[in-house]
């Protein structure tokens, strides 16, 4: 549809589109520039998805699918944004096709709970989810990736107050900005016998690294070294008992039952129990 408007006879030709499902028209241009573009049909999925931070740089927050679109920052100026290896959970995922075969980017959406009850599934989107604000998170752009598709959800734990961790490494551990390896380094180093409290722990799926957020955003350090080697232990006795438990071998467990069984029992270990219970001693 098409719109004159104008006075005398200098007139600008308005065009609009009308939105599915009648529920208003936008604009194809404003003033002579170009506001609403026609492509070929998006794919869009709709759910709960994981992602983790690839790009060494980290990745800001925009407020729709769009690299056009502005940037989320707070009163302070700071930017709203995840640093390499962090973890975000998304809602809807869109991808953009330069044709109808190749993609040429995507984003994602951040997992809101408004934004689920908004996307019921129907044969069009209710105007309501396409205008309520969300934050947007870049995938990839043609040959550059952002963020990489987890196949199952991290594990991740936080506690307001915090867990105490003890430095055990005797080069130390360094600071980074995000939890990865790939993420650069804050200049910080944490000494061994240092003590710091740990607001978040995340583990990715699959691995046994475990990767804790220092408090008040001081930046990560992961609890093993390059060799797999403890770098960081709980403060707690529960937490030591356990990472103590799994490192040590499994000849030095069979070795302490071995002890153990001889404390307790005439019999030499794995002897039938019954038959050493029953033995009187010899008067």
């Amino acid at each position: 549809a098409t719109d004159g408007e104008g006075t005398g006879s200098a007139y600008r030709t308005q065009d609009y589109v009308r939105l599915r499902g009648g529920q208003g028209w936008i604009p194809l241009n404003e003033g002579g520039v170009t506001v609403s573009a026609v492509i070929p049909k998006p794919d869009i999925r709709l759910g709960s998805f994981w992602f983790r931070v690839t790009s060494r740089r980290g990745i800001k927050v925009r407020l729709g699918p769009s690299r056009k679109a502005g940037s989320i920052k707070s009163d302070d100026g700071i930017y709203f944004r995840f640093e390499c290896g962090e973890f975000l959970r998304a809602s809807e995922v869109i991808t953009i096709f330069h044709n109808h075969d190749e993609p040429s980017e995507c984003y994602a959406k951040l997992y809101r709970n408004r934004h689920v009850r908004l996307s019921d599934g129907g044969e069009y989107r209710q105007l309501l989810s396409l205008t309520t604000p969300a934050e947007w998170v870049q995938v990839f752009c043609e040959d550059r990736l952002f963020l990489e598709e987890c196949g199952a959800e991290p594990e991740i734990l936080r506690h307001r107050e915090g867990w105490r961790y003890n430095v055990v490494a005797d080069s130390g551990v360094e600071v980074r900005i995000g939890p990865s390896l790939n993420a650069e380094c804050t200049g910080v180093e944490l000494l061994v016998g240092e003590s710091v409290v740990v607001t978040e722990r995340v583990t990715a799926p699959g691995e046994e690294v475990a990767w804790l957020r220092l408090k008040d955003g001081d930046g990560w350090v992961c609890d093993t070294d390059l060799t797999g080697r403890a770098a960081m232990i709980a403060h707690s006795l529960r937490h030591r008992h356990r990472l103590q438990k799994a490192a040590r071998p499994e000849r030095e467990d069979i070795a302490y039952n071995s002890i153990v069984a001889r404390l307790f029992h005439d019999g030499v270990p794995g002897s039938d129990v019954g038959e050493s219970s029953s033995r009187m001693p010899r008067k």
